[in-house]
């Protein structure tokens, strides 16, 4: 608690150091707010013909050569 007692900031950086603990609270409900709203499905319903599957490669054959 010596800490927080003793050393504390000059009063003329209150309101910087009030302003800047509301702004980072805004910040984290901004965030919280969008990642909330993020999430939405969709109805259910028909929304046409699934894509084809993207083709991928043979798989590569890591064994060394033999000479």
């Amino acid at each position: 608690m010596a800490l927080i007692s003793t050393h504390r900031q000059p009063h003329e950086f209150t309101w910087w150091l009030l302003l800047y603990v509301a702004l980072a609270v805004g910040t984290q409900l901004v965030g919280w707010s969008v990642h909330r709203h993020r999430h939405r499905t969709l109805p259910p319903g028909y929304y046409g013909t699934p894509a084809a599957p993207i083709a991928t490669s043979p798989p590569f054959d890591w064994a060394p050569r033999s000479a």
